[in-house]
């Protein structure tokens, strides 16, 4: 888990926890070297990250806006005609 945390979005995570319903309070608005090395921290980011699934709904481009919606566990990611240059 220690190699994954460099790449995440501390806000968007404690974002998405809270659209989940998830207890937020795990989840620090930033990471310290302390949360880092600590291995209950640790181990809550690891169960959200791999084992909460999302079996209905979207996600939604922060950049774009644009809405992929999420059914059955699968996320429609095809470009629609009309995006394609």
């Amino acid at each position: 888990m220690r190699h994954l945390l460099p790449t995440l979005s501390f806000p968007c995570l404690r974002s998405a926890a809270k659209d989940l319903g998830l207890d937020v309070a795990a989840f620090p608005e930033s990471l310290t070297e302390a949360l880092a090395q600590d291995e209950e921290f640790l181990k809550a980011l690891h169960k959200t990250l791999f084992d909460v699934h999302v079996l209905e709904g979207a996600l939604i481009c922060p950049e774009t806006g644009r809405r992929f919606s999420i059914v059955g566990g699968v996320v429609d990611m095809m470009m629609k005609d009309e995006e394609v240059v």
